[in-house]
């Protein structure tokens, strides 16, 4: 038996740096991953609260029929006295309640081309509108993949109360898989690319 333990090849020693090398490399390994699916955990747990009274009732865009039916809702119920909709430049995109097409008359309904047309834009011109028209509280309809990033840009841009509601349109499952990988990415700039209002 001590002649086969002889016979066994001997493991030359370990240089320390090795060591420390894979040590580190093991670490950064796991960081790197930890930043990739940070942004995806965040996506996917947005932080919304219920309608209350506030100020006003914000709409990001894309504004669509789904998302504004929410809003006329919101504004019928009392929820707040006006609506600021974000909508494109492109008249396709126009939801009913923007004038002149607007048939609430007893609302105050403003819609904006927010520029640029991204969620930071947005976040600018609605502080903009809350400075202007003294908002304290808003009210934000957005996708549920949406909430989180826009709340970021609007926390940076808005120093008054800020309650998100998700709108779950019927989207197909491709849809929702396109729209995760957006949001993932898009909430990676804004964590480390953009860093201001």
């Amino acid at each position: 038996m001590a002649d086969e333990m002889e016979d066994a090849p001997s493991r030359p020693p370990t240089d320390p740096r090795q060591s420390h090398r894979r040590f580190v490399i093991r670490i950064a390994a796991i960081v790197v991953v930890g930043i990739i699916l940070a942004p995806f955990a965040w996506t996917l747990s947005p932080q919304t609260g219920d309608a209350h009274p506030v100020d006003a009732i914000v709409l990001l865009g894309p504004a669509h029929e789904e998302r504004a039916a929410v809003v006329q809702t919101l504004l019928d119920d009392g929820v707040a006295p006006e609506a600021l909709i974000a909508v494109s430049d492109s008249t396709d995109t126009r939801v009913e309640l923007c004038p002149p097409q607007s048939s609430s008359s007893q609302h105050q309904v403003t819609c904006f081309v927010p520029d640029p047309y991204t969620t930071q834009g947005e976040a600018r011109m609605i502080a903009e509108q809350a400075e202007l028209k003294g908002w304290d509280s808003i009210l934000v309809v957005t996708s549920p993949l949406h909430v989180n990033r826009a709340s970021m840009y609007l926390r940076r841009c808005f120093d008054g109360e800020i309650t998100f509601l998700a709108e779950n349109s019927n989207k197909t499952v491709g849809d929702r898989v396109s729209e995760l990988i957006y949001q993932t990415a898009a909430l990676a700039k804004a964590w480390f690319v953009t860093s201001s209002c």
